[in-house]
């Protein structure tokens, strides 16, 4: 990337760079980058100062001490990200970018506003670019709600905070533990890849929370027997005709500890290794 930023000195450009090897098993190690961003940041000061520079995480830490913890909880879908425009606009828009720094902001957004720079490098537009999914952050968010209910955002990556019942002593909690193992294993069999992978059998329910306010939502954690996986999803628990039922409202199961080299057959399908525990 350094070198990069010498090369084509007339001529605009772009790079995206993905530091992935600093942190990423590893939070304790994240220090090590300061000096190095500090000195790329400020050799190239002159040029940034003409540039339009977005330094962000994709995520927090999914596994770990840091990730049990409340605020870990929280980094893991709602990572840093810092924003600078070109010095002879920021007058104008860094107050927007500090007041929409308040607001719910999706990974939408930051697409949107990357449209909205390749159609007018200046942001002169009285409007930025529409029929997105997101909105520019240079621009003042449209009035009403901004909420997961009223923005792209899939359940299990909500922000926002709702009342919850600890589930403690009922002995609906290995139940709906067992159940959503099996819906577990289903998604096994959905993607096809039960000849590589075990199925899951269940251990035990870690943590079960009623989500108030809504027709039997819970948030669980529960781990598996099976290369000792722990999951988190967003369930629906109800009763029909006189029969438990649990379904699947998150997108799908969340690991939150550490598949390691326990999901290497999964390497070409690298999205899937979370819920894999290779034969």
């Amino acid at each position: 990337l350094d070198a990069f930023m010498e090369k084509y000195p007339r001529l605009p450009k772009i790079a995206m760079t993905w530091a992935t090897e600093v942190a990423h098993n590893h939070v304790n190690r994240l220090f090590h980058f300061d000096d190095q961003i500090f000195a790329f940041f400020k050799k190239h000061r002159e040029e940034l100062d003409r540039s339009y520079v977005f330094l962000l995480g994709d995520h927090g830490m999914r596994w770990g001490s840091v990730r049990n913890t409340w605020i870990g909880n929280r980094e893991i879908n709602n990572p840093a990200l810092f924003v600078s425009v070109p010095s002879h606009l920021r007058s104008q828009f860094v107050p927007v970018l500090k007041e929409n720094s308040g607001q719910l902001l999706t990974s939408f957004d930051i697409h949107a506003s990357f449209v909205d720079i390749l159609n007018d490098p200046n942001l002169g537009a009285v409007r930025g670019p529409t029929g997105l999914r997101g909105n520019s952050l240079f621009r003042p968010m449209p009035p009403g709600e901004r909420s997961c209910r009223s923005l792209p955002i899939p359940v299990q990556y909500c922000l926002c905070e709702w009342n919850r019942t600890m589930i403690v002593e009922d002995p609906i909690r290995e139940e709906v533990g067992k159940m959503s193992t099996i819906l577990l294993n289903g998604r096994l069999k959905e993607e096809e890849i039960e000849k590589e992978c075990k199925k899951f059998e269940y251990e035990n329910m870690k943590k079960m929370e009623k989500i108030e306010g809504t027709d039997g939502i819970h948030s669980i954690v529960f781990r598996t027997k099976t290369c000792g996986a722990v999951f988190k999803a967003i369930v629906r628990v109800q009763s029909i005709n006189d029969k438990l039922n649990v379904s699947l409202v998150s997108d799908d199961f969340t690991r939150t500890n550490s598949y390691g080299k326990t999901a290497e057959c999964m390497n070409e399908r690298a999205e899937l290794r979370p819920i894999c525990c290779c034969k």
